[in-house]
């Protein structure tokens, strides 16, 4: 089911949605029409961009893109690679360390082993 919002008028005071669901074969199921105030639209715009940037902020820290080492699954996607083609790096000598048998991968090595790695190939 796709759902579509089309701004139908702007006026000073408001602004009118339709709100539209459909399913395929374009068959209408609900429909919804709304107005806001520029105060309201601006208020859901803002907690939009809140939501979206804070979403955007977890994706980062979950990913490590904001500390200094790696761990395997964060590797493959700092280096936009499969989980394979970072085992074959591995075994062609790309650095990590081990800590208490953790595996980390520091950041600024591994793009420096890539510089290298690539310009010898």
């Amino acid at each position: 089911m796709k759902t579509k919002i089309v701004r139908l008028s702007h006026t000073a005071q408001t602004v009118q949605y339709h709100l539209y669901k459909t399913k395929k074969g374009g068959k209408q199921m609900n429909e919804i029409i709304f107005m806001l105030s520029d105060t309201q639209q601006q208020a859901i715009q803002n907690k939009v961009h809140e939501l979206i940037s804070f979403e955007v902020e977890n994706f980062r820290t979950k990913l490590g893109l904001h500390g200094k080492y790696l761990k395997k699954y964060q590797l493959c996607h700092y280096l936009n690679l499969s989980n394979n083609t970072v085992d074959k790096l591995i075994a062609e000598g790309m650095p990590y360390i081990k800590v208490d048998g953790v595996i980390l991968y520091e950041k600024t090595l591994i793009d420096k082993w890539l510089q290298n790695h690539s310009q010898s190939s």
